[in-house]
């Protein structure tokens, strides 16, 4: 079978596990009463995109900080081999042009194929003492399943 899809992706250096989990776990505030706050950010990665929810079926993160090539570490959700191959190309890319060296972590928004919907409006870059993560830009995937 054949797919095609386009996501939204960051690459970055994390100076460890924890840091990771810290971006993308959800915010336990979030479930805490109720009713569902909609004023409460979904993990603190979604707060750096200045947004506060993010549909997790269109949400791919993954961390490793083995030396294996990129295509391994990541394939649980870049896909088959192939397409996991042309996407960690891509990504190794726009990486080293935006000057990254070293990759432990990737995160992917898919953009909804339907009505081409971004769940992040304005994707940015985010550097903290503990991790650098660099918006790549948008990659369109497609190869056969």
């Amino acid at each position: 079978m054949s797919i095609k899809q386009t996501v939204q992706c960051w690459a970055g250096y994390f100076a460890n596990r924890q840091a990771y989990q810290d971006l993308i776990e959800e915010n336990p505030l979030l479930w805490a009463l109720d009713d569902i706050d909609d004023s409460q950010p979904l993990n603190a990665f979604v707060a750096s995109q200045g947004e506060t929810w993010l549909d997790d079926d269109w949400f791919y993160a993954g961390f490793s900080d083995n030396s294996t090539p990129l295509a391994q570490r990541f394939s649980a959700f870049l896909g088959t081999d192939d397409i996991a191959q042309h996407t960690a190309a891509l990504i190794e890319s726009a990486a080293k042009q935006h000057g990254l060296t070293h990759i432990n972590a990737l995160i992917l928004v898919a953009i909804d194929p339907k009505d081409n919907d971004r769940q992040i409006d304005s994707p940015q870059s985010v550097i903290t003492d503990d991790f650098s993560l660099c918006y790549l830009g948008e990659f369109n995937i497609s190869g056969n399943c």
